[in-house]
């Protein structure tokens, strides 16, 4: 995916930006800066990591667990809800996602 970020920013004309990247986008931040240095000003990593850990393991397995159950939106649906109740965009998110607390 660094490889398509940087093909894209050369057909955009852009020479170089500043990255924020959660979670898997961080990972791939983090490759784009590694690969690309010239295109990456600034590189701000939340919520990631550098390399899979136990606890990444764990959380890959769950979700390959769920989804073969078919269960994986209603084992994320209450801390999702916990997360976004705070933010600006709560009402839209219900909205959208008919999500009721």
């Amino acid at each position: 995916m660094a490889d398509d970020i940087a093909y894209s920013m050369k057909q955009l004309g852009v020479d170089s930006a500043d990255f924020l990247g959660v979670s898997q986008g961080g990972m791939i931040s983090m490759a784009l800066a590694i690969k690309y240095s010239d295109k990456v000003r600034k590189l701000v990593l939340v919520v990631t990591a550098a390399r899979p850990n136990d606890t990444i393991r764990k959380n890959i397995n769950n979700w390959v667990m769920y989804a073969k159950k078919g269960t994986m939106f209603q084992s994320i649906k209450k801390p999702f809800l916990l997360c976004i109740q705070h933010m600006e965009y709560y009402t839209l998110y219900q909205k959208y996602m008919s999500f009721s607390v």
